[in-house]
């Protein structure tokens, strides 16, 4: 946010300062030997300061930033072995709501332009062993300056990365469509595919008139209907998120070196385990449930694991 506010005020310095310009900016007043003749006075002085402060906590801040970026990056790839689903939208749409609502999170919630600055990553039950990261992040605005997303890059690497968008819109706002095309611009402009959105119009409690339900659903026919406050549409919403994360759970028998700690901690992430023994020492021997898509992710630790029974 610092840094956008200093891009921001940088080319505005000028005018800032016209008061001490015209106090002593030339040599023809009494008041302009005070910076000297042929000076520029003391007010174009002040400019070239605050111009240098400015350019060097910028170029301060940019390294941080991307300092930051690399730690994030790192910290998203670390958890690819978790499908991850994130929370985008406008500005005051609801998403911290409902984030609270689907995880407990307790997250910070205001009425104002970004109060979600920082991503908040919580871990969200689904059901039927599944279990998914679920991601805050900061609310969009129309024609959002490129600068401005940039400093917010740090903060919007979850969105991504993310296996799964959860675009949340403001059901009840009278330019929702506006409010919508505006996240989706941003969101192309960070490379996130549309395929991998999944739009939910929330404060559908605010909504009065039948006749608006009528039109959002016939635009938006795949969208789904939430009302955060009010705690409705939580269970669809987790429904196809937990569809999309992997399709219903199938039987599946795992023999698994245990040594590998994090195969097994794979297993106890993604698994409704029934029963679990050992063979030679080290072999687990795991029965239970798993989504189609994890059970396909577990090929990726080699001969470390072995699938003796999927029901498909």
């Amino acid at each position: 946010m610092e840094l956008a506010q200093l891009e921001y005020t940088y080319p505005r310095l000028r005018r800032m300062w016209t008061h001490l310009e015209r106090v002593a900016g030339g040599a023809t007043t009494a008041a302009a030997a005070v910076g000297g003749i042929g000076t520029r006075g003391p007010g174009e002085k002040q400019i070239e300061i605050d111009r240098r402060l400015v350019n060097k906590r910028v170029s301060h801040l940019k390294h941080q930033i991307a300092a930051i970026d690399r730690r994030k990056v790192r910290q998203v790839r670390s958890r690819r072995d978790v499908f991850s689903v994130c929370l985008v939208g406008y500005t005051n749409a609801g998403k911290s709501t409902l984030m609270n609502l689907l995880t407990g999170a307790g997250a910070y919630v205001a009425d104002q332009l970004f109060a979600t600055l920082d991503t908040k990553t919580r871990r969200w039950d689904l059901g039927d062993g599944q279990t998914v990261l679920l991601s805050d992040t900061v609310g969009f605005v129309r024609d959002l300056p490129h600068h401005l997303v940039a400093s917010f890059r740090a903060t919007l690497e979850e969105a991504i990365h993310a296996d799964l968008l959860i675009h949340v819109a403001d059901a009840s706002h009278e330019r929702v469509c506006q409010q919508i095309e505006a996240v989706d611009g941003v969101l192309g402009e960070l490379g996130c595919e549309k395929a991998q959105q999944l739009l939910a119009l929330n404060k559908i409690d605010r909504i009065s008139d039948p006749t608006v339900f009528t039109v959002l659903a016939g635009k938006f026919r795949d969208a789904l209907f939430t009302s955060a406050v009010k705690g409705e549409g939580g269970a669809k919403l987790a429904a196809e998120v937990a569809r999309r994360a992997g399709g219903a759970p199938m039987p599946v028998t795992i023999h698994a070196d245990c040594r590998n700690g994090r195969l097994m901690q794979y297993i106890a992430r993604h698994a409704d385990v029934e029963s679990q023994s050992y063979q030679n020492g080290c072999q687990a021997v795991i029965r239970g449930t798993m989504p189609p898509a994890r059970i396909t992710g577990l090929r990726a630790f080699g001969k470390d694991v072995r699938i003796i029974s999927p029901s498909a």
